[in-house]
């Protein structure tokens, strides 16, 4: 009996078994929606033949040449429910992974790494894969930007038309989607920084959109606070960011138009001298 074991073991050492692709593509812990700064887990299963291979796992952004390797992240082990026979080394590995949004329309891939088994382009993470779909990613809108066209301290009356612009990131996106309980821009208007907001649609000779406001046939009655609100909605929770502008309009450039921030500023000061 014994050389019987002993002649088994021998023939179980010299018994190779090719690994194959992993059985399907990696499995998130999550059912729901993902969002910036969860933790989730990722589990991957495989057989690694004989001898033992390894799964490798990889983060595909957008905008990125090359993958990450996030191998050395993850756990490997047995797979309980599988049968552990000779021609199988089926084992599961799971990587923990904290969401960021740059992880929006990324991809998670895991690959069967073993000698018997090789890469069309000779890449590790070209070896025999299975992926995930791109991830959804969710993510809080962050503080908007705003610009002018043309840009100036103070405008004249003689100025046809001006344009104020917001920029934001956020998913959803609050300037794409359809959905106002997703997401939704609003302009707001004041004369003055004590004064109350109103509805910038109310401000005469204005158009608006959702990224931008374009006031034309410049008057004082234009001029005052504009605010770009915008908000987005995921999970049961609004988020919401502000930004503001002042927006300066003189009926006319007969005096010097001196501002106290602008001198100790250094900057432009407007004069017309007849």
């Amino acid at each position: 009996m014994p050389s019987n074991l002993k002649t088994s073991n021998i023939s179980n050492n010299l018994f190779t078994v090719k690994g194959k692709a992993p059985y399907a593509a990696p499995l998130s812990s999550r059912s729901g929606g993902l969002a910036e700064n969860e933790s989730v887990n990722f589990t991957c299963k495989a057989d690694l033949g004989k001898p033992p291979g390894s799964i490798g796992w990889w983060l595909y952004r957008r905008n990125k040449d090359t993958p990450q390797d996030l191998t050395n992240a993850a756990i490997e082990t047995p797979d309980s429910e599988g049968d552990p026979g000779i021609c199988d080394n089926i084992v599961i590995s799971t990587l923990p992974f904290k969401l960021d949004k740059d992880d929006n329309h990324a991809v998670i891939r895991c690959t069967v790494n073993q000698e018997l088994l090789s890469s069309p382009t000779g890449k590790p993470q070209d070896m025999p894969y299975k992926q995930t779909d791109m991830l959804r990613v969710f993510y809080e809108v962050r503080k908007p930007e705003i610009t002018k066209k043309p840009n100036a301290l103070v405008y004249d009356v003689d100025t046809q038309s001006l344009t104020i612009q917001c920029f934001t990131i956020g998913n959803p996106n609050p300037f794409t989607t359809n959905d106002e309980r997703k997401g939704k821009v609003t302009w707001y208007y004041k004369r003055s920084s004590d004064s109350n907001d109103i509805l910038a649609s109310q401000v005469p000779n204005i158009k608006i959109t959702r990224r931008e406001v374009v006031l034309q046939k410049l008057s004082e009655s234009q001029a005052g606070i504009y605010t770009c609100e915008v908000r987005n909605r995921f999970k049961g929770i609004d988020y919401v960011q502000r930004s503001e502008v002042l927006i300066k309009i003189v009926s006319t450039m007969d005096h010097v138009y001196v501002d106290a921030e602008d001198i100790r500023n250094k900057k432009h000061v407007t004069m017309d001298i007849h």
